[in-house]
C-alpha cells in the first residue's frame, strides 16, 4: 500500500513539475540557430494602424501578457502594413514572429500570409519574401528565414496578407529581428 501511495505522490509531484515547466517555456523566446544576432534593439521606429491603446511600440515591448499584443484596427482590411525603421542599414535574415497570449479565441487573430519588403525608405521598397505562418498555440513562436540577400536596408516592410481566420482583429504579441548591422 505505501509503494503505490509513493509511486501516485511521485507521479503527481512529477506531473506538478511538467506544467509549470511548461508554463515557464511558454513564455521563453524562440530557440533559433543562426550566425546572426538578434538586432530588434536597433529598431529606431515601428509603426501600424492599430486598435486604439494596443499600437505598434507593443511588437517590440518584451510583454508577455496578452494585453500587451498589437492589434489591428476592428473590421480586418488587407494588407495591413507594420513598417519598421532601423537605426542603419541591417542585414535583416530572420523574423520572428509570435502570436498573441491569452484563451484559445486569440489564436485566429494571429496573421497567416505576410509578405516582406525591404529598401531606402518606405517609399522606396522591393520584395523580399512571402510565406505562411503556423503557430502551433497561443503564445507560440514562429521565425522565419529571408532569402540570402546581401543587401542591407534601414527600412522593412511587414505586410499582413491574411489572419488564421478571425474577422475583427489581427494580432502580434512580439516581433524579433536577426541580422547583422
Amino acid at each position: 500500500m505505501k509503494s503505490v501511495l509513493f509511486k501516485l505522490i511521485s507521479m503527481l509531484f512529477v506531473l506538478s513539475l511538467a506544467v509549470v515547466g511548461a508554463r515557464v517555456l511558454k513564455r521563453l523566446e524562440p530557440v533559433v540557430v543562426t550566425k546572426d544576432l538578434k538586432i530588434t534593439h536597433e529598431v529606431q521606429r515601428i509603426t501600424a494602424p492599430a486598435l486604439s491603446s494596443y499600437g505598434a511600440d507593443l511588437l517590440i515591448d518584451g510583454g508577455s501578457r496578452d494585453v500587451h499584443a498589437w492589434h489591428s484596427p476592428a473590421g480586418v482590411e488587407y494588407p495591413i502594413s507594420i513598417d519598421v525603421r532601423f537605426k542603419r542599414a541591417v542585414l535583416l535574415n530572420q523574423i520572428g514572429f509570435q502570436a498573441q497570449y491569452g484563451p484559445p479565441g486569440n489564436f485566429p487573430r494571429a496573421p497567416e500570409m505576410v509578405r516582406i519588403y525591404g529598401g531606402a525608405d518606405a517609399k522606396h521598397l522591393k520584395p523580399l519574401a512571402e510565406f505562411a505562418l503556423q503557430f502551433r498555440r497561443v503564445g507560440a513562436w514562429t521565425v522565419k528565414e529571408l532569402p540570402q540577400s546581401k543587401l542591407k536596408y534601414p527600412s522593412y516592410r511587414i505586410e499582413i496578407l491574411t489572419n488564421h481566420g478571425d474577422p475583427g482583429f489581427v494580432t502580434i504579441q512580439e516581433l524579433n529581428f536577426y541580422g547583422q548591422t
